[in-house]
């Protein structure tokens, strides 16, 4: 954590998928089944 707070590493690549919160079922479908890619998915509630 303290690498990322001091910006010596950006975990950034790991978020593949950023949806809105409307989208949340089948974005959990896609980070479960590994499709498209998919290693993290960051649901925003206002889109």
């Amino acid at each position: 954590m303290n690498l990322i707070i001091e910006g010596k590493i950006d975990p950034s690549f790991l978020t593949t998928h950023r949806i809105g919160f409307e989208a949340g079922p089948a974005a959990y479908r896609t980070f479960r089944d590994k499709e498209d890619g998919c290693v993290k998915v960051v649901i925003r509630p206002n889109g």
